[in-house]
C-alpha cells in the first residue's frame, strides 16, 4: 500500500501483481471539473484505490472516492456544498471488443498505452456524479434571489396606434 497517489499507474505490471494507493488529490489542476464548480476552495479528495487483477482474472481499478465539492444551486444562485463518495469498479481494456466482453459489474476504462493517468481518471468519475441543476436538498434553507425594485427599471414608449388612420377615415 501506498501513502502516496502516483501522477500515472503503469498498467503492465497489474496483470501479474496488483497494489494499492491511497492518498490525497487536490481539485485543482482538473480544468474540465473546475469549469462546472462553484470554487476549488475544498478539501483534498481522499482516494483508496486497488489496481490489478480482481478474482475472475479481469484487470481493474477499484476503490472509493471521498471528499466534497462547491457547485452553485440553481434555484437560489448561492454556494452549497455537494458531498461525493463514489465506488469506482473499471475494468481497463485496450480495445472496444473487449469492452463488450465485460461483466456488468465493472464500467470500461479503455487504456490507448500502458500508462494510466490518475487524475484523469478521477475527474471523469467526478464528472459523472456532478448533477446538471444541482439545487440544495429539502432539508437546506434555499430561496429564490430577490430582486430590488430599483435594480429592475423598464421604460416604456408610447407608440403610435396603426390603426389610428383607419379611425380617422371611419369619422370622414
Amino acid at each position: 500500500m501506498r501513502d502516496r497517489l502516483p501522477e500515472t499507474i503503469d498498467t503492465a505490471p497489474l496483470k501479474t501483481s496488483g497494489r494499492e494507493y491511497r492518498g490525497s488529490l487536490s481539485v485543482l489542476g482538473m480544468a474540465r471539473l473546475a469549469e462546472i464548480l462553484r470554487d476549488t476552495d475544498v478539501p483534498d479528495l481522499q482516494i483508496s484505490l486497488y489496481a490489478g487483477r480482481d478474482a475472475g482474472g479481469v484487470t481493474c481499478l477499484q476503490g472509493q472516492i471521498e471528499g466534497s465539492l462547491h457547485l452553485t444551486c440553481q434555484r437560489c444562485l448561492e454556494r452549497m456544498a455537494f458531498p461525493v463518495k463514489i465506488d469506482v469498479r473499471l475494468a481497463l481494456v485496450h480495445s472496444a471488443a473487449e469492452a463488450e466482453r465485460l461483466a456488468e459489474a465493472y464500467e470500461p476504462l479503455l487504456v490507448e498505452n500502458e500508462r494510466l493517468v490518475l487524475r484523469d481518471v478521477i475527474e471523469d468519475e467526478l464528472l459523472l456524479v456532478v448533477p446538471s441543476f444541482p439545487q440544495h436538498d429539502a432539508t437546506e434553507h434555499c430561496s429564490l434571489p430577490t430582486y430590488r425594485e430599483a435594480d429592475i427599471s423598464v421604460v416604456e414608449e408610447e407608440k403610435p396606434n396603426p390603426f389610428a388612420a383607419l379611425a380617422s377615415l371611419k369619422r370622414n
